[in-house]
């Protein structure tokens, strides 16, 4: 066998195995009715709820605590992140990945100033479950700039 040809196959066989398909994203949409930064708001879908509570005190420039529950099994370990954005503005990359603590998943954050003096944001968990990505989003506003 020719040896080029060889090395394409091989070439062409290692791009098929790394590619492994897409995983399903599932979006749970936004939480309505609340703001996160004054107290907890759910997103509830019918095999899972996920809660979260950020602050006290929340504003740009000072660090929060972040306190999230979902109330489902498997979720994976290192999967669960928490990004803020503000819509139709980019704020930059302000993503945090939550560690697990006594049945809930914790961080602190830091959001950044807005230059226009825009004080909605919303923020946007995102986990993994069995290969699949789960998106729920809380709106808040910041107590200043």
């Amino acid at each position: 066998m020719n040896i080029p040809l060889l090395i394409i196959a091989g070439v062409l066989i290692l791009i098929s195995g790394c590619s492994g398909g897409e995983n399903a994203v599932v979006d749970l949409g936004m939480a309505s009715g609340c703001d996160v930064a004054t107290t907890v708001c759910s997103v509830d879908s019918q095999d899972m709820s996920i809660r979260l509570i950020l602050g006290p005190d929340v504003q740009p420039l000072k660090r929060f605590p972040v306190k999230l529950d979902i109330n489902s099994k498997a979720v994976d370990r290192g999967s669960v992140v928490i990004d803020f954005q503000m819509k139709d503005m980019d704020m930059g990359l302000n993503r945090y990945r939550l560690l697990p603590e006594r049945g809930h998943w914790v961080g602190e954050v830091t959001l950044p100033v807005c230059s226009n003096s825009r004080l909605d944001w919303y923020a946007q968990v995102e986990f993994m479950k069995n290969k699949t990505k789960y998106i729920a989003r809380f709106p808040f506003k910041t107590q200043s700039n």
